[in-house]
């Protein structure tokens, strides 16, 4: 038992001696975030739409969001995608999901925004 309680003390000294918490600091960082506007769009009768935008360049990740005819905001994701192709966003809705009725039918509204988030 003696024997026991050794190996066990030594064993737990061992694993608090190789689980000591490295101190991180912080990398001060800058990126540039743009906001675009989607435009005109009806999703209801149009499936997709190209958007351009500055540059496709160091991208770190894009943000769509899509408001209804109503201006409820509801990430692209949700029933969409989009993909990034010659220095434009090409936003699309998935057919028969949930863009595609009449409460994105007005094709006269700004239908949403891109964030695009740069290196």
């Amino acid at each position: 038992m003696k024997k026991l309680i050794i190996l066990l003390v030594s064993a737990l000294s061992f694993i608090t001696i190789s689980c000591k918490k490295e101190v991180v600091e912080p990398v001060e960082s800058s990126f540039l975030i743009e906001t675009i506007n989607i435009g005109n769009w009806n999703m209801d009768s149009q499936d997709g739409l190209i958007v351009p935008i500055n540059n496709s360049n160091n991208i770190i990740s894009i943000d769509v969001l899509i408001y209804s005819d109503n201006g409820n905001q509801t990430p692209l994701n949700q029933a969409g995608s989009f993909i990034t192709e010659n220095e434009s966003v090409i936003v699309f809705r998935y057919e028969n999901g949930y863009f595609d009725q009449t409460a994105f039918s007005n094709g006269s509204i700004n239908r949403g925004i891109i964030t695009i988030h740069y290196d």
